[in-house]
C-alpha cells in the first residue's frame, strides 16, 4: 500500500503540490491526470525518493520511503532511464540479476505484444519502440509496485488505451499501479 499524507512541494515560490492525501491499496490502479506542469512527475519522483517533499509523509507498506522501499518498485520515467548503447535483450539480461522476481517469460510476452526488435541497440530504435522496451522491462521486473510516468505518450490515444488495457488485464492481484498522464492523453 502507498499512503500519502499532507504532501506539499514548492519550486521557487510556485506550489506544485499542496496538501495531497491518498492511498493506493493492493489491486488498485490509480490514475494521476493533469496538465503539463501540474505536478504529476514531481509526485512520482517523491514516491521514488528522487525528490524530497517540503512537507508531508509518504509510506510504502507502512514504512517511510527509503532506498530499501524501492526494491519492489518498477518505475518508468518520462525521461527514459535506459542505456542507449545496449539492446533490449541486453537490458533484460542486466536487470534480471537485480530484480529477484524478474520474469523472462513476461519480458518475451511484451516483446512479442509490442513487436519489438530485441537485438538492436536502443539508439537505433524509434522513440515509440524505446517507450515500449522500457515498459516491457518494467513489466518483466514483476514487482509489487508499478509506477508509469506518461507511458506511450508518443502514440495515438486509441493505441495507447489498447496497450494499457492489455497490460492491466494481465496484472498480479497484489500489484499497485500508479499511472500519470496528461489530461489530453486520451484515457477514458
Amino acid at each position: 500500500m502507498i499512503e500519502i499524507t499532507g504532501l506539499r512541494k514548492e519550486y521557487e515560490g510556485n506550489v506544485v503540490i499542496d496538501d495531497l492525501n491518498f492511498t493506493a491499496a493492493e489491486g488498485e490502479i490509480v490514475g494521476i491526470f493533469g496538465a503539463k506542469g501540474a505536478g504529476k512527475s514531481t509526485l512520482l519522483k517523491m514516491i521514488m525518493g528522487i525528490t524530497k517533499p517540503d512537507e508531508g509523509r509518504i509510506a510504502i507498506d507502512n514504512k517511510l520511503i527509503s532506498k530499501n522501499t524501492n526494491k519492489d518498485i518498477a518505475y518508468v520515467t518520462s525521461e527514459r532511464a535506459l542505456f542507449y548503447d545496449m539492446s533490449t535483450v541486453e537490458h533484460m539480461e542486466y536487470l534480471r540479476y537485480y530484480y529477484p522476481r524478474f520474469s523472462e517469460e513476461i519480458f518475451n510476452q511484451y516483446v512479442q505484444f509490442f513487436q519489438l526488435p530485441i537485438n538492436a541497440r536502443l539508439e537505433k530504435l524509434s522513440p515509440e519502440d524505446i517507450e515500449k522496451a522500457d515498459i516491457a522491462l518494467a513489466m518483466a521486473k514483476n514487482t509489487k509496485y508499478l509506477i508509469l510516468d506518461e507511458p506511450f505518450r508518443g502514440l495515438q490515444p486509441k493505441e495507447r488505451l489498447r496497450y494499457l488495457q492489455t497490460m492491466f488485464s494481465n496484472m498480479r492481484e497484489d500489484r499497485v499501479i500508479l499511472v500519470a498522464m496528461r489530461n489530453s492523453q486520451g484515457m477514458k
